[in-house]
């Protein structure tokens, strides 16, 4: 939400546990026209922050996953820092899974600057 506008621009969960394997599970949605402005990076990480320190579970780590042809969506998850873990075929799409770094803190300053990462 843009606090000066009260508009909303997306919306963030995670899901713990999530459909796969239990892990906690990042799922986001923005608005197409609040794309380019920082927000989804800014909200991921943070709630990526949050979810390791506020969420119990075995694994420590936050996953996300979204369709190989979704390209913004992949250079966002990339941008906080998250890696590629698999691929598999779910809902009539190739899907690509991410990982945080279990050693490294979601990383709040990579691409920062560059507003063409969209999810």
């Amino acid at each position: 939400m843009l606090r000066e506008q009260q508009t909303v621009v997306g919306s963030l969960s995670i899901d713990s546990p999530s459909r796969f394997e239990g892990r906690r599970e990042l799922a986001l949605s923005f608005l197409p026209e609040h794309w380019g402005h920082g927000y989804a990076r800014e909200a991921v990480s943070a709630l990526i922050d949050w979810a390791l320190i506020a969420i119990p579970n075995d694994t420590p780590t936050v996953i996300a996953a979204t369709q190989v042809a979704n390209h913004r969506s992949r250079r966002l998850l990339e941008a906080v820092g998250m890696k590629e873990i698999d691929r598999f075929e779910k809902w009539g799409a190739a899907q690509i899974m991410y990982s945080t770094d279990p050693d490294r803190p979601c990383d709040r300053t990579a691409g920062a600057g560059n507003s063409s990462s969209r999810p």
